[in-house]
């Protein structure tokens, strides 16, 4: 058997990075920036309950 499905998300989410200068005129290339600071600690956080599809939220809000 297979196991097939499909799968909607935005163009933005897991498929790419952008140095800081795709939003600061004075921020660094996407070259400039160490792999160091691409990666750090990270949580799965379930808030599906407390938001609608697409969205904008800070923490506080989910507070």
């Amino acid at each position: 058997g297979a196991n097939g499905q499909i799968i909607t998300t935005s163009n933005h989410v897991g498929t790419h990075m952008d140095g800081e200068i795709h939003f600061h005129a004075s921020g660094r290339s996407i070259g400039q920036v160490p792999m160091t600071e691409w990666i750090g600690p990270g949580a799965i956080v379930d808030i599906s309950d407390a938001v609608d599809d697409y969205g904008l939220y800070s923490p506080e809000m989910l507070m």
